[in-house]
């Protein structure tokens, strides 16, 4: 097992800068994109929703598909014979567990029953994943750190507004509703399976 790790370490320090970029590199920075990303608004609306153990269950579980999907995706659409890109299998275990950990960063703080503290811990996870992902384009893809910075931080606050659009209209409704004459007979009816006013 050392010396399999020793291997891929030497190979890696071995390799030029663009075969690095085009087998580890971009491979591993779109799962980590895709697995931030992909992942939020599920996430913060399970959340606002249903409180932190759903948001946990429901942001594993969607790391863990998302994780699967891009792995294979990468995987297979590109053998590397062409392209140059190594090898398929390896960049597809190189995508889907970057996607995979993305994903699961900011639901661990779920773990927390308050959901109000989880979502600041969340929130700030997010925040370090987005500098993250803006350094690592900005170390091999040459992109200013400015507008990296821009362009990721960009992501977290729309999928948030997304996912409260989507959660405001279900909070809104929940809870027992209140009705008045007929409706009320209606509604016992329903419950009891019995006519009757309330």
């Amino acid at each position: 097992m050392t010396e399999h790790v020793l291997s891929v370490f030497h190979r890696w320090v071995g390799t030029d800068d663009r075969e690095r970029v085009l087998q580890v590199v971009q491979p591993a920075l779109v799962g980590l994109i895709d697995g931030t990303v992909s992942t939020l608004a599920p996430i913060f609306a399970s959340a606002y929703l249903s409180g932190s153990h759903t948001a946990l269950f429901v942001g594993l579980a969607t790391a863990l598909g998302a994780g699967i999907s891009m792995g294979l995706s990468e995987a297979l659409s590109d053998d590397g014979s062409l392209t140059g890109r190594g090898s398929g299998p390896a960049r597809g275990l190189i995508t889907g567990t970057a996607t995979f950990l993305g994903g699961t960063l900011h639901s661990l703080p779920f773990l927390i029953s308050n959901v109000d503290q989880a979502l600041v811990v969340a929130y700030a996870i997010v925040a370090v994943e987005l500098v993250a992902i803006a350094l690592i384009r900005k170390r091999f893809l040459r992109v200013s750190l400015a507008q990296s910075l821009v362009q990721v931080t960009l992501v977290a606050p729309s999928s948030r507004a997304w996912a409260s659009v989507w959660a405001r209209p279900s909070r809104g409704s929940r809870g027992p509703r209140t009705t008045t004459g007929p409706d009320r007979l209606v509604t016992r009816h329903r419950l009891t399976g019995s006519a009757g006013w309330a």
